[in-house]
């Protein structure tokens, strides 16, 4: 059976905007397990950047449950989301932010999931760091 890396249940992220609250994502809930190749798409202000970053350990939902691999990460403290970013999650940045000599399979070699930004991708594997990485979307 796949293991759970990513589970979200009722994800919601709200901005105050002047005196106003912007709703940013609304009670997203996903799955992804183990090999999942994901896929997040929509037209702009959809929310995907929002989930991403909330994904990526970045920001906190303001409503909801994340857990990242068994973790609930909603309760950490920023020191303990840090080690969460630098020891769990990999993060794979569009070309413009690869160093000149690197490629994305070796510049993005992590621990644990791959998520890639801007284009709101994820790929999501335990397997070996030296696994090629495939884009989500064509």
């Amino acid at each position: 059976m796949p293991r759970q890396l990513i589970a979200t249940e009722g994800l919601s992220k709200h901005y105050r905007l002047g005196g106003r609250t912007v709703t940013a994502l609304d009670e997203v809930s996903l799955l992804v397990e183990e090999g999942d190749y994901v896929a997040v798409t929509g037209p702009s202000g959809s929310g995907k950047t929002t989930l991403m970053k909330i994904l990526g350990c970045l920001e906190r939902p303001s409503r909801g449950r994340y857990r990242l691999g068994g973790i609930d990460v909603g309760g950490l403290s920023g020191d303990r989301m840090a080690e969460v970013r630098n020891r769990i999650i990999g993060f794979l940045f569009q070309s413009f932010l690869l160093l000149p000599q690197s490629t994305g399979s070796n510049g993005s070699r992590s621990h644990g999931p791959l998520l890639t930004a801007p284009s709101c991708c994820l790929r999501m594997s335990r397997r070996a760091p030296s696994t090629a990485v495939r884009p989500a979307m064509s």
